[in-house]
């Protein structure tokens, strides 16, 4: 009995060590397969969505450098880029590494260049090249005016002329109803005289009526009035008019000629560029010079990703290649010989700040120059500065074939070298040597301070 009982003792005591083993084994087995499978794709799962964020931060950032093409700041807009996001189930992860953030002043360039290129319009009003108006007088009647971007008037001798003599330009709506004036004339009074300028809209109502008071001894040979200055009003009865609009001038007594460029609306539902106040430059030239902000991951389960802001674009890199994450401002329009090509530029620029904070990191964006002008030209090119020259020249051919051009009939080109790509548009009219200016160009250039702060 007592041996028995020996064997029994012996028996559980292999048994509870046996448990105990196979236990161990079990919270073993249990760990390897959280630590081999479930942790990596938690993992991944939230290096993923770190990389979602960071997709929608480098969308807010392009969309601001945009806006700063066409109206730039005063003072730095900040926007947030997030290098490091806190990982849950960290404890059976390896530790997590934050992301990398670069503002590299190069690498990022543009050129253009045109066999000859007509500037109608420049940023704010200025001609560029230092351009000056060419000036229409009273026999002019301009028509198929759409949107007006430029309009002066100028009157000649103002102090020899008598009270009442003026100088009035005309408005006419699509059906050649009146749709309001502006009337620049003489007011004397017994110490010199005024120029004044009375605006009225299409009922007839008078919106401004005021001018300048000059002296005696004041004798200027030419005088200007800006029609679109804010506090005239005239743009106002311009933008109220159904288009297109017909400008006439009529003298009273006093010779005046204005100055206009606008957008011509030929019916088609696309405006085109038109006006009297031009200047052409043959060879024209010129060269932006940029960088880029690189965002490069250091992921431990999801696909590395390295997000490029340069010459407008982002373009997402990974290991399956390369993508425009969110394309460039671009727009291509034809109708019947004429086709529109309009480009918005935003080049980033900045000292090579860098960072890798373990958190969020803000970015303060803001225009520190630039350059516009709307324009024609019969053949147009322009060229990129960029590490992947194939998605540019892809995402041009798309755009103008989607535009109804053909590259098999010579009416555009890409090409690609060692960190370059460009384009060659010639319209309608294939020929390289022509000098019929069927391209319109409206081209916006803003160079983009990017600081990294804390």
């Amino acid at each position: 009995m007592k041996a028995n009982r020996s064997a029994r003792a012996a028996e559980e005591g292999i048994s509870n060590v046996v448990g105990a083993i196979l236990f161990f084994a079990l919270i073993a087995t249990l760990l390897v397969v959280i630590r081999t499978v479930y942790v990596p794709a938690w993992t991944s799962e939230q290096e993923a969505a770190h990389m979602t964020l960071v997709q929608e931060q480098f969308a807010e950032i392009k969309s601001q450098a945009d806006k700063q093409v066409a109206n730039r700041s005063q003072s730095p807009v900040a926007e947030p880029l997030t290098l490091f996001k806190q990982r849950s189930g960290s404890f059976f992860a390896a530790p997590a590494l934050p992301g990398t953030v670069e503002v590299e002043p190069e690498g990022g360039s543009v050129n253009v260049s045109a066999n000859e290129l007509t500037v109608f319009f420049a940023q704010e009003g200025r001609f560029s090249f230092g351009a000056s108006e060419n000036w229409q007088d009273h026999q002019d009647v301009i028509t198929d005016i759409g949107l007006v971007q430029h309009l002066r008037v100028r009157v000649f001798d103002p102090e020899s002329e008598s009270e009442g003599d003026s100088v009035t330009l005309r408005i006419n709506d699509a059906n050649g109803a009146f749709a309001g004036s502006m009337t620049v004339y003489i007011d004397r009074h017994p110490s010199g005289y005024s120029i004044k300028t009375r605006v009225l809209n299409g009922t007839g109502a008078t919106l401004y009526d005021q001018g300048e008071s000059l002296f005696q001894q004041d004798q200027p040979a030419v005088f200007w009035i800006d029609a679109l200055a804010d506090e005239v009003q005239f743009e106002d009865v311009l933008n109220a008019a159904k288009p297109p609009l017909t400008l006439t001038m009529t003298e009273s007594g006093m010779q005046g000629e204005f100055a206009l460029n606008y957008l011509e609306d030929d019916g088609s539902g696309i405006l085109f560029l038109g006006g009297t106040g031009s200047r052409t430059v043959a060879p024209y030239s010129d060269a932006f010079p940029g960088g880029r902000l690189v965002f490069q991951s250091r992921n431990s389960e999801f696909p590395d990703q390295r997000m490029i802001l340069e010459n407008g674009a982002v373009i997402l890199e990974q290991e399956a290649g390369s993508v425009f994450l969110y394309e460039p401002g671009m727009a291509v329009q034809t109708t019947g010989t004429k086709t529109l090509v309009d480009l918005a530029v935003p080049l980033v620029t900045g000292a090579g700040d860098a960072s890798s904070k373990r958190g969020t990191v803000s970015l303060a964006v803001q225009a520190v120059g630039g350059s516009s002008y709307s324009a024609t030209a019969p053949r147009f090119t322009y060229q990129v500065g960029t590490e992947h020259p194939a998605l540019w020249t892809a995402f041009w051919q798309r755009t103008f074939e989607d535009a109804g051009l053909s590259a098999a009939s010579g009416q555009f080109s890409v090409q690609s070298g060692s960190g370059v790509a460009s384009f060659t548009l010639y319209g309608t009219t294939m020929d390289p040597g022509s000098t019929v200016h069927d391209l319109n160009v409206i081209f916006h250039q803003a160079l983009v301070e990017v600081k990294l702060g804390t």
